[in-house]
């Protein structure tokens, strides 16, 4: 009995990053690449008999012995398709890639559990089935400038009680924080839908624009696609990265350093050089005009040592404005995705098995 023919509908093929795997899958398969007046690639592989890898040597056999690859505008899908096949398969076979599903009882106990960690590393290849929420944000952005036009075109009028002030405010959050973003929501359990995996796509690998690809299947499928990727952060299930920033010993010095600095120049100004918290109980402030003893006290707060001291001696700009960046880090961290979402760098999309 013949096989059944696996075909793919691929939605979308990220062809730079497959390539990559594709050359580390095979390591030393691509010995040149050489550029041609007529702007195609060549890779030419070792060897070149039995000793090749299948796919390559039947097509040495149909192209002349070399494996052609066009430049950005003309380049083959079929073969990417094809070369994507291997590499799933290769990885597959090498037990370098995680397949996730719905009945994975296993990993769906330990994602809520907040060890997921444990049983996948943070750099695992995936291959996850799933449902599917597509995320336009510059869609969304045009349809927030305009809203008041659409709202009154469907009817909504001052009855639908829209507040145009906060979908200005929307508006604003998404040009600063997420532009023209593509966002994909992964979800392996139809029963779960915290547990899912978030990524972002570019544009350019989808194999049709996102406007024709939401008309056909809606930005919420119907059907499960499946998606090939690489985890990029698993989320501690009680991480806060804001508590290091702000907690600790390092944190608060940060936040506090111009303060900091500018009590020990001052105490610099009268001869006096701090190099431990020793040195501040043999400060006499009733002699110095621009040193209090509040700022001696402040000081101590921060239980700072020599080697604090002596960083501190010699800060530079990047440490001036590290404070400023921690806000920032303090906003990216409202926005950012957190425990139990999974991020991860998709490389493919595909319909069908």
């Amino acid at each position: 009995m013949v096989e059944k023919l696996k075909i793919r509908d691929f939605i979308y093929l990220d062809v730079e990053r497959m390539k990559s795997i594709f050359a580390q899958s095979y390591e030393g398969i691509t010995e040149s690449l050489t550029k041609e007046k007529s702007n195609r690639k060549t890779i030419s592989g070792k060897g070149g008999g039995s000793g090749g890898i299948p796919f390559f040597v039947e097509l040495k056999g149909e192209l002349g012995g070399e494996i052609l690859f066009e430049n950005k505008e003309t380049e083959t899908k079929t073969l990417h398709d094809n070369m994507y096949n291997i590499v799933e398969e290769v990885l597959k076979d090498q037990e370098l890639i995680y397949i996730i599903e719905k009945d994975d009882d296993k990993i769906k106990k330990v994602w809520k559990e907040g060890t997921f960690s444990k049983e996948i590393s943070d750099n695992s290849f995936v291959l996850i089935k799933g449902r599917v929420m597509i995320d336009d944000y510059k869609n969304f952005a045009n349809i927030a400038t305009n809203f008041n036009e659409l709202e009154t075109l469907f009817g909504g009028g001052q009855s639908s009680g829209f507040n145009p002030e906060i979908m200005e405010m929307i508006l604003t959050l998404i040009k600063i924080f997420y532009k023209n973003e593509l966002f994909v929501k992964v979800l392996p359990y139809h029963d779960e839908p915290y547990l899912r995996f978030i990524g972002n796509l570019n544009r350019e690998f989808l194999r049709d624009s996102i406007e024709s690809i939401t008309f056909k299947y809606s930005t919420n499928p119907v059907s499960d696609w499946y998606f090939f990727g690489q985890i990029s952060s698993i989320f501690p299930k009680n991480y806060n990265p804001l508590e290091y920033i702000n907690e600790t010993k390092y944190g608060k010095i940060i936040q506090e350093a111009g303060n900091i600095n500018t009590i020990l120049n001052n105490l610099a100004q009268s001869g006096i050089e701090i190099k431990n918290n020793y040195d501040l109980d043999q400060i006499d402030v009733s002699k110095l005009e621009n040193v209090t003893k509040r700022d001696i006290e402040f000081l101590k707060s921060f239980h700072l040592d020599k080697f604090d001291y002596a960083v501190l001696k010699n800060v530079g700009m990047d440490t001036v404005f590290e404070s400023v960046f921690n806000a920032f880090r303090g906003i990216d961290y409202i926005l950012s995705t957190k425990f139990p979402s999974i991020t991860f760098t998709p490389i493919a999309i595909y319909r069908g098995d």
